[in-house]
């Protein structure tokens, strides 16, 4: 982990996490961003006794560790909830809620799959006091809401409702949207309710795996294998897709699985080796 000075890349401090939390081999790498929360930085690296740590960003040094579980691909959240700071973590052994105020870990929940070659990827969504987590390999989908105590209540789980791979899921007036599956060739884009995990509906994905942002009323959706599409996504009505993607000219080449950002008016996608930005502002 490195903070460098933007102006001039110049390393203001640098932590090698795998030797200072001794963080054991595992199937997988680590692969979730960071979560910069006032002066801490949050990050799941999966250490003995340390799998969530804080670090001051300031000054690189360590503020807290906490929980046993190992690294996943998923990048923490942050969320004030009943007056509460919370931080949730989709670790490699599930869900981890901490409150930010006391340093302490307040709850986990296993939720994995029996799988030993998987990976919990997907990044958790927070809808004012519910949470909601998925993942393939025969996991699915979990959701909960958090109490005023602290405490949660489990509102649902299902291994058919949504099981995201490693897409993000976007939530609009209580319904979540995402790519369901774990392979390219079976995937689907689905809707479902947040409170229940019914599917609202699903089609099939000609994006593969995709990602997607929210803009407005539309949708940008990011394909694998470099396609882009722009469309609005009802919860009632399912959208209509082209047949075949290669109807629509392929930005980069495949793997795409780094999520889209925009910025200013520009989408910046990326591959493992590439990385374009794309001109979205409207014309004067």
């Amino acid at each position: 982990l490195h903070a460098l000075r933007f102006e001039s890349g110049e390393v203001i401090w640098s932590r090698w996490l795998n030797r200072d939390y001794r963080v054991p081999q595992d199937f997988f790498g680590v692969a979730g961003s960071p979560l910069l929360v006032d002066e801490t930085i949050i990050m799941n690296v999966g250490g003995k006794g340390s799998g969530v740590v804080a670090i001051n960003r300031g000054t690189g040094k360590s503020v807290w560790g906490l929980a046993d579980d190992g690294p996943s691909y998923a990048t923490p959240v942050s969320a004030e909830i009943h007056g509460r700071k919370m931080a949730f973590v989709f670790t490699k052994a599930g869900l981890v809620a901490i409150d930010l105020g006391e340093e302490k870990l307040l709850w986990s929940i296993p939720f994995r799959s029996r799988l030993f070659e998987s990976v919990n990827a997907s990044t958790p969504i927070v809808v004012k006091d519910v949470v909601l987590v998925s993942a393939t390999y025969g996991t699915g989908s979990l959701a909960v809401r958090v109490r005023p105590d602290g405490g949660y209540d489990e509102l649902w789980r299902s291994e058919r409702s949504l099981d995201s791979h490693f897409s993000n899921l976007i939530a609009v007036d209580k319904i979540v949207y995402g790519f369901a599956g774990r392979h390219e060739s079976d995937c689907e884009l689905r809707a479902i309710e947040l409170e229940t995990g019914k599917v609202r509906w699903s089609v099939p994905s000609v994006l593969g795996r995709g990602s997607m942002l929210k803009v407005g009323s539309q949708f940008i959706l990011w394909g694998e294998r470099g396609h882009l599409q722009i469309r609005e996504l009802q919860p009632d009505a399912p959208p209509e897709l082209p047949d075949d993607p290669r109807q629509v000219r392929s930005l980069l080449t495949y793997p795409c699985w780094t999520p889209p950002a925009l910025s200013g008016g520009i989408l910046y996608l990326r591959n493992e080796r590439r990385i374009i930005g794309v001109d979205l502002t409207p014309p004067e």
